[in-house]
This record gives structure tokens, sequence and C-alpha cells, in this order.
């Protein structure tokens, strides 16, 4: 892969992000939508064979049904321990109005329609470029370890407009677990189906507060 073509990706991810989450055109999960649709077209344009390697299973529903879960716990466990954390020492005070800033996006549209966009083009999106495309041109560049972790740097970073730093640590989290899945499968369809199931959890099913 032509490093430049991975840094035009890049380039339209900041400023698509930078438009979504710091000018707030519109509906965030629309507008979310339509940023994702078009890094599907860069993909597209760049790298079809990313989706030639998409490929559904049983086993890559349950396995990705695991992961997700485990993500959910380890969420679970870090509000836990954030909580601990401000009672103690008094640096999180704002941790509420973050974490409500976080799901007032889910106002404006139901749940069945924001649980289908999340399912595509949202976390199928993602997963196709962050790791399908981002992550796996990397590594044709880099040690793969370097990779993923450039790789989530760099998803964390697209997420600092939203000066949400609840959101933030949460995408770094993100992208180093989907990160390290993918570079131990090199199994984009349970990177996908995980970030689905994750985010079906922690935005309509279950949200953590």
């Amino acid at each position: 892969m032509n490093i430049n073509k991975i840094y035009i990706s890049l380039f339209f991810a900041f400023i698509l992000w930078g438009i979504v989450f710091g000018l707030k055109p519109f509906n965030f999960w629309l507008s979310m939508s339509l940023a994702v649709s078009l890094l599907i077209f860069i993909v597209f344009l760049f790298d079809k064979s990313v989706f030639d390697e998409i490929r559904i299973s049983y086993t890559n529903i349950l396995y990705s049904f695991i992961s997700a879960l485990f993500l959910y716990f380890i969420f679970f466990v870090g509000n836990k321990i954030l909580i601990l954390i401000n009672l103690k020492f008094n640096i999180l005070n704002d941790r509420w109005i973050f974490l409500d800033n976080i799901y007032a996006n889910k106002t404006g549209l139901s749940p069945l329609v924001i649980s289908v966009l999340l399912i595509f083009p949202i976390a199928f999106g993602e997963e196709v470029f962050w790791r399908g495309f981002i992550q796996k041109s990397l590594e044709n560049h880099m040690k793969k370890y370097f990779a993923l972790l450039l790789t989530a740097i760099l998803y964390t970073a697209v997420h600092l407009i939203s000066f949400n730093p609840i959101l933030i640590l949460a995408a770094l989290t993100c992208g180093l677990f989907w990160g390290f899945l993918y570079m131990k499968t090199k199994n984009p369809s349970l990177v996908i189906l995980s970030h689905i199931f994750w985010d079906i959890m922690i935005f309509i099913l279950s949200p953590i507060k």
C-alpha cells in the first residue's frame, strides 16, 4: 500500500471527525453515519481487498460476542474505578457531564434506528477503515505491534476534537482492544461483529453510567 494513500485517508478521517464532533452540523448519528460512509468509500477506492476478507460464520459470531462481552466488562470495571478515583481525589468531578454528553446523542432518533445505524454503516465502517485498512496497511511499513499502537493512537486522536476525556479514553481502550484482536486473528469479520455487539450493549441495551 502506497504510504500517500494512508496519509490521504487519515486526512479525511480527521476532517470528517472534526465536522461530526466539532461543528456538529445536524443529528449526531446521521452525521456520523455519513462520515463513516465516506470512509468506507475511501477504502473501496484504495483497497477493495478489505471487503473480500469479510466472511460471516457462526464461529465469528460466537467469538465476537464473547469479545464484546469482555470489552463491556472492561468498561464496567473501568467506570467503577473512575468513580473511586473521583471520590478520593476529586479529579473527575465532571464525569457525569461527560457521560451525559455521550449519551445525549441518543436523542432525536428511535433506539431501533440508532441500532441499525450502529450496525451499518458505523461499526462496520469504522472497523473496515481503522483495522481492515489503516492497521493492515501500516503493517506493511512497520512491525505489527507498532502498527497496532499507531492505529490506536490515531483512532484516539480523531476523537480529541470532542474535548470529552471519557470519550477519548474509551476510544483508546477500544482502539487497543480491537487492534489487538485484529492483529492476532487477521479476521476483519470478527472485529466488525465485536464492534457491533459492543455498540448495541453500551449504547442501547445497557449504557454504563
